[in-house]
């Protein structure tokens, strides 16, 4: 009672928002405070069943038995609800009805059908003839939301993995050591420790907020919005960009660009507290429950943006495009809202009404939906091709390695646009399929074609960081090379620089042990994101490929060629090789050539080509 009593103190005190998962998991909490304190009474009751009336028995020890029962339900349901599968969400449903009219039914009659539990004549307690099937439903509820669990692995964590196994081991003991030992009334107390680790991995607020921050994330607007349109509440929504926010991170050092970025959180969270989303990248969501609230609401903002944010005594001031919402309560759909929100702040400036912008984002989902089918149709039927971009070594002569590339030309669509498919891809949890099937595609052409007689040294292999997170990605990609024969020498996967990758200790770990296997990585569109020394140190990399933007300015702009020639020269300096990407003319390749860039990539050389004509391409123009 302790443990889950200062829980549910601690989890109302801190709690980010209130949606249907935070209810469910509170409600988690009440059930297994009620069942631990009827758990309590009945006990004391039935030891001293000669002065307690039998009626009190019965309500202590059916109320015990309910709320417990009850909470594996509930539990039930918070998972499903956090695993989000729609396949899923009709039989829990129908599930969790039937347990819970099993639990009322079986336990409140039981005074006079004697199934669950019963006193006799004398006032001793007994177990009844249902007892065990009692015992065994939390344990089968538990397992089924391990089932839940794999199914949806790639959204959660091993942590929250953990956690659920830590509900199942708790209930497992919890049923055993009533059956073996009744006198012993440590079940609620393991349930409560159990609740509490799914605090820590579930509902804890930094899975909410920003790191450093309590500026609410899109996890939890997504969140509140649900919730609002559930209860059928009014609400309005005050959307702003920040216009120059990417270009300025750009200027910025890592660390620099952090406490800007907590300067402004800090600054909308003690202005309007749990009503301030930041949805990323400079765009942020206020929400209000009236017009009059609406309209302060924006003077607010208005005030705070331009007085602007001082870090390390340098002052930085956004121009701020502003779009409030009225009416997006008026029978939209929680997707429908997300969906408009997103577009007006990543088109920052139309001017559009309402239904215009639902025109505009459903014929979008349309059209995303059908790339959504054309990718699963890929996946089942092996509709993906990789082509591969030559990448040449002016030191060596020859091309000594080339970027692999998804394709996808659908019989329906036809050419889908590759960075669409694979945002879409991400979007829908099917990265790491189509990552899965790319990979294998390209050990098994490097096994079959004996690249390194044909003078290429490896091949480069985009990795998004969605797949740096997946747990099981090492040992799944070292079977891969085993299963064709391919050195781990002859891959080198490419991350992209704007990811941030030093953020996340999980995907840093997926990074160093295939680092450690033997494979290098590479620094993609180095220059176009949050670029510093320092990222460059942090992660284990032993090639950089200069974003095609850096190349293409300096042949127009005496300042953009110093930048440059400095990145090439620190690159350099910290040891890597360099690939500058974009080379399309002759006076390009002379520039890098002077600055000593290791390996040119672009179309002065090739187009991205068909696995076929790449290795005619390469006994054409290798000599080896």
């Amino acid at each position: 009672m302790i443990v889950t009593g200062s829980l549910l103190v601690i989890f109302m005190m801190l709690r980010s928002y209130m949606g249907k998962s935070n209810i469910l998991f509170v409600a988690t909490m009440i059930c297994n405070f009620l069942a631990a304190l009827f758990d309590t009474f009945s006990c004391f009751a039935i030891s001293n069943s000669h002065s307690v009336p039998l009626w009190l028995n019965y309500l202590f020890l059916l109320g015990y038995l309910l709320f417990y029962n009850m909470m594996s339900v509930l539990y039930f349901l918070y998972i499903d609800h956090k695993a989000k599968l729609e396949h899923m969400e009709r039989p829990v449903r129908i599930a969790a009805i039937a347990m819970i009219i099993f639990y009322l039914v079986s336990i409140l009659t039981s005074p006079w059908t004697h199934f669950i539990v019963y006193f006799d004549e004398a006032g001793v307690y007994h177990h009844g003839s249902l007892i065990g099937i009692l015992w065994t439903l939390p344990f089968l509820v538990f397992m089924w939301e391990l089932v839940i669990f794999y199914q949806a692995r790639d959204k959660f964590s091993s942590y929250q993995f953990i956690s659920t196994i830590g509900i199942v081991v708790s209930t497992a003991l919890s049923v055993t050591i009533s059956i073996v030992t009744p006198n012993v009334l440590v079940g609620e107390l393991l349930m409560s420790v159990a609740i509490l680790y799914v605090y820590i991995c579930f509902e804890n607020p930094a899975n909410y907020t920003y790191l450093d921050t309590q500026c609410l994330n899109d996890i939890a607007f997504m969140g509140v919005i649900k919730h609002a349109r559930r209860r059928r509440r009014k609400f309005k929504l005050t959307c702003f960009y920040l216009v120059d926010y990417s270009s300025t991170g750009k200027k910025l050092k890592f660390d620099n660009y952090t406490r800007l970025n907590k300067r402004i959180a800090d600054s909308l969270h003690k202005a309007f507290k749990r009503r301030v989303f930041c949805l990323g990248n400079g765009k942020f969501v206020v929400l209000s429950t009236d017009k009059l609230k609406t309209a302060a609401d924006e003077a607010v903002i208005k005030q705070i943006i331009d007085g602007g944010f001082e870090v390390d005594d340098k002052e930085f001031r956004f121009e701020m495009v502003l779009h409030t919402f009225y009416d997006l309560d008026e029978g939209r759909t929680v997707s429908d809202i997300s969906a408009v929100v997103n577009y007006v702040l990543s088109h920052p400036g139309e001017e559009r009404s309402t239904d215009q912008l639902l025109e505009i984002v459903r014929n979008e989902n349309v059209q995303e939906k059908g790339i959504l089918e054309a990718i699963r149709r890929a996946i089942n039927e092996d509709g993906f091709q990789v082509f591969y971009q030559p990448i040449y070594s002016p030191g060596a002569g020859r091309f000594k390695s080339a970027e692999a590339l998804v394709r996808l030309i659908d019989k329906d669509l036809g050419f889908i646009n590759p960075e669409t498919m694979i945002v879409i891809a991400e979007k829908n949890n099917l990265i790491n399929q189509v990552g899965d099937i790319i990979f294998e595609k390209v050990c098994k052409f490097i096994s079959e074609n004996k690249l390194t007689d044909l003078g290429v040294d490896y091949i480069e292999v985009n990795l998004s960081p969605l797949q740096c997170r997946r747990s099981g990605l090492v040992q799944i990609y070292t079977d891969l090379m085993r299963k064709y024969n391919v050195s781990p020498y002859q891959l080198n996967f490419e991350i992209t620089e704007t990811a941030q990758l030093t953020d996340e200790k999980r995907t840093m770990q997926s990074i160093v042990d295939l680092f450690v296997q033997g494979i290098a990585f590479s620094i993609d569109d180095y220059g176009s994101g949050f670029a510093s020394a320092e990222y460059l140190i942090k992660m284990p990399v032993s090639l950089v490929k200069i974003d095609k933007t850096i190349l293409w300015s300096a042949m127009n702009s005496t300042q953009a060629m110093i930048v440059l020639k400095n990145t090439i020269a620190m690159v350099k300096e910290l040891g890597k090789s360099i690939v500058v990407e974009g080379v399309e003319t002759e006076e390009m390749a002379s520039v890098l050539l002077e600055y000593g860039v290791d390996y040119n990539q672009g179309f002065l050389y090739s187009k991205p080509i068909p696995s076929d004509e790449y290795i005619k391409f390469l006994k054409e123009n290798n000599k080896v």
